[in-house]
């Protein structure tokens, strides 16, 4: 991992498969992580700003606005809340010269919600997010790594809850190839109960494995975005947290149903350790 600017939350634990040390490993690990991040916001209500940032304006793909500051998001009953609300924002670069179509094209946005991210990317690690989904009719949570993407494209979904095949189904996807437009993918779903899961990604040269509540859903080898010079799913990636309403995918949102909230628990990362 190239320079993490983050705080050491609990003990390193250098073998932490090896030796067992680190709680919550799924049993069939075989690959060493090293603890460099946490936060249980049961006991932490704050997003450091030296970790996190959040990605604000329109969503060309949702139909939502991203805002900044505490509007759509709070700290309430233990857990950071990302909430969509019923708000018309208008776009401040529709029409704009400068932007790009899919952005000047769109006047503004009748529902606000919020989007963070890690100001870090990672390349490898451990990534275990404790959260509870909306299953509103357009809801869109996700939890997800995107890569840099300079000529090529990588993403890696933990977990995407799609509100129009609600309630209690998660999706996990890997995409890969050159550009957006142009994708191949791996995907699994899995029902989820009501309430709060533990979504992991364990990511290695190797591997690409994501468990639900410790149950392995999806397992593939980073060597599927290999081709023509690119290696998509080893670059570094970036964690993202958002909650989007409205797409082909999810349908078109409830606004009778807002607000709507994706409830946090809390975030843990661990780096990737060669053996």
């Amino acid at each position: 991992m190239l320079g993490v600017p983050v705080r050491f939350s609990f003990f390193v634990c250098r073998l932490a498969v090896l030796m067992g040390c680190v709680s919550g490993l799924p049993a069939e690990a075989a690959d060493a992580f090293e603890p460099i991040y946490a936060v249980d916001f049961r006991q932490t209500p704050t997003l450091d700003p030296q970790f996190w940032g959040r990605i604000t304006g329109v969503s060309p793909s949702h139909q939502v606005t991203y805002t900044e500051g505490d509007h759509n998001l709070a700290f309430a009953d233990g857990v950071l809340r990302l909430e969509a609300r019923s708000q018309w924002l208008p776009n401040p670069l529709h029409n704009h010269p400068k932007a790009p179509a899919d952005q000047a094209a769109i006047a503004g946005r009748a529902i606000s919600s919020a989007n963070v991210v890690s100001k870090t990317y990672f390349q490898y690690g451990r990534f275990e997010v404790v959260a509870r989904v909306p299953d509103s009719a357009g809801s869109h949570p996700a939890i997800w790594l995107q890569g840099k993407n300079q000529g090529q494209y990588g993403e890696i979904d933990l977990m995407e809850a799609i509100g129009r095949k609600a309630p209690g189904v998660g999706f996990v996807t890997v995409h890969y190839g050159q550009a957006v437009g142009a994708l191949a993918k791996q995907t699994a779903s899995r029902p989820l109960s009501a309430g709060f899961h533990r979504y992991t990604l364990e990511w290695t040269p190797d591997r690409i494995q994501v468990f639900y509540d410790g149950v392995s859903v999806l397992s593939v080898s980073p060597d599927l975005g290999k081709a023509d010079g690119r290696d998509a799913l080893r670059q570094p990636m970036q964690l993202r947290l958002n909650l989007a309403m409205g797409s082909r995918w999810s349908g078109d949102p409830d606004l009778a149903a807002l607000p709507v909230r994706f409830d946090v628990q809390s975030v843990k990362i661990w780096r990737y350790v060669p053996l």
